[in-house]
């Protein structure tokens, strides 16, 4: 039974719940320690070498539309304003991070650790314009975000996720016209963190070993910022190949000591104007689709927006299954597409293998940005009894089934076939079984006295707990109720975590809170 608990405890959490900070740029942080190894070869066992070889861990990332102070100079020193003709992009991983090594992909060389022990692998993709159903990846779609994400124990919230997360692991082929939809991620661009894709490397500051250590800046050159694959059949971009909008970028990685982050930096022109003033022409070339010369996100947006207004209304294109892709930027302008700070991101990064794996899987992943809440298999950004329930569904539905199960029907438990390239969201631990251990995982936030709901009671668990974690019950110590209590899925308790439990209680939505994380104090 429900004891009466007076309002002012709520108000008191309340008042400690930390507010947002105001920012001239979009910044999103992650939790710092929240990796978790997810392998993608197909017996869960092949070597990364870890601890030895640290876990990529996302720390945050900020965009927004930036100006150089001299363009053709140093496109990293600048101001950050609503008119500026170039965007700039910051990523972070904590403490030492290398750049990636190649992983045969391109060349007969498998060299991960080229630059270092600790290399981070991955893509950043990025949504433009904010419409789902325009653009897309037909190309190594089975390694982004969407494909990947729900290894780590739930779907993410929000309405450009509805549909479109690989909740298992045959989800992932099902095709382009078929659901989830995980071709159909809305990408325009994205960055891939493939040492095969690197051209050139320049040591702008450290001992000239060859290898990336703390306190050090360089230039990673090279074919990284890539259009979506899935224009390049309809597109009249110059290539090469032929549709493919693929400039020379320049990352720069920069360990930053007083952070203690690998900080990973792209500045490129929004205009073609930003692209005369970066090669230091005294003319700007007109939108030509070409990313050889002067060249630009309006160049390239452009030029999907000709290449759809270029087809006849009843040219066979029209009818492609992939069409879709490209369709609606029919009669846009890509100039309603430049301001940076309103693009979806998604990132997915991880760590190689010691040795190619002789099925073909590349990576372990190890940390994605946004983070599903874990246990939330909905998406709806929290985790409630309809959670819990649907993992002993699966487990009833599923046990036994030998187009799923590879274990002894009747046992309670699902041993997945073909793990780990075939997943489960409902797999917590991700041991390849889904059975009562991943029931048990699933934390119902907020829910801190066991008893199914979230009440009075658990304000005052919460309470104690926050001031004074000794002085819980043994019964209900703190390692008990941390997952339940951890809003911002970092590990820890603490005022972080209020405005989560706040949420929960008056019934609002539930989701991660602001997070200390080194990435906020960037200058």
């Amino acid at each position: 039974m429900n004891s009466p608990r007076p309002a002012i405890l709520v108000l008191a959490l309340a008042s400690l719940a930390m507010q947002p900070t105001s920012r001239a740029q979009t910044i999103l942080l992650d939790p710092v320690g929240d990796t978790e190894i997810r392998r993608t070869d197909s017996s869960n066992d092949g070597d990364v070498a870890a601890p030895m070889h640290a876990k990529p861990d996302l720390v945050g990332y900020r965009i927004g539309r930036w100006t150089p102070d001299d363009a053709a100079t140093d496109l990293y020193t600048g101001v950050w304003n609503n008119t500026g003709e170039f965007f700039r992009f910051d990523f972070g991983f904590a403490l030492v991070a290398n750049p990636p090594g190649p992983l045969a992909l391109a060349a007969p060389d498998y060299d991960p650790y080229r630059y270092g022990p600790h290399p981070a692998f991955g893509w950043v993709e990025i949504d433009m314009d904010q419409r789902i159903n325009t653009g897309g990846e037909t190309f190594a779609f089975a390694l982004r975000y969407l494909a990947n994400v729900a290894r780590f124990g739930g779907k993410p919230s929000g309405i450009r996720f509805a549909n479109r997360v690989a909740l298992f692991g045959d989800d992932v082929f099902n095709g382009f016209t078929q659901p989830p939809f995980v071709q159909r991620s809305g990408e325009e661009f994205h960055i891939a963190l493939f040492g095969d894709h690197i051209t050139q490397v320049i040591e702008l500051s450290g001992n000239g070993n060859g290898i990336f250590e703390w306190g050090e800046s360089w230039i990673v050159r090279g074919p990284l910022f890539h259009r979506a694959h899935g224009y390049e059949e309809f597109s009249f971009a110059g290539g090469p190949p032929p549709g493919a909008y693929e400039p020379i970028v320049d990352l720069r990685w920069d360990y930053v000591p007083s952070l203690q982050i690998t900080l990973v930096s792209l500045v490129y022109p929004l205009t073609q104007n930003g692209s005369a003033a970066m090669l230091g022409d005294a003319e700007v070339e007109p939108l030509n689709g070409v990313a050889s010369d002067q060249n630009s996100i309006e160049e390239a947006l452009d030029d999907l927006i000709f290449s759809v207004n270029s087809l006849p209304a009843n040219d066979p294109n029209r009818l492609d299954q992939n069409f879709p892709i490209i369709a609606p930027w029919e009669n846009s302008l890509a100039v309603n597409f430049l301001n940076a700070g309103d693009w979806d991101l998604t990132l997915l990064v991880g760590m190689a293998y010691v040795n190619p794996d002789p099925g073909g899987a590349l990576c372990a992943w190890t940390d994605v940005q946004p983070d599903p809440v874990r246990g939330d298999f909905n998406g709806d950004g929290g985790v409630t009894p309809q959670d819990v329930n649907a993992v002993s569904n699966f487990i009833a539905s599923h046990d036994g089934d030998g187009t799923t199960d590879g274990g002894v029907a009747g046992d309670l438990r699902v041993d997945l076939l073909d793990f780990a390239r075939n997943f489960s969201v409902y797999d917590l631990n991700y041991d390849g079984v889904v059975s009562r251990n991943d029931v048990d995982l699933v934390p119902l936030l907020g829910d801190l006295d066991f008893d199914n709901d979230v009440d009075f009671d658990d304000v005052a668990i919460f309470i104690v707990a926050l001031i004074s974690p000794d002085a819980l019950n043994p019964d209900s110590n703190l390692g008990r109720i941390l997952p339940r209590a951890d809003f911002n899925s970092d590990g820890l308790l603490d005022a972080r975590d209020i405005q989560g439990f706040v949420n929960r209680l008056i019934g609002g939505p539930v989701a991660p809170g602001a997070i200390a994380s080194p990435f906020d104090r960037l200058e």
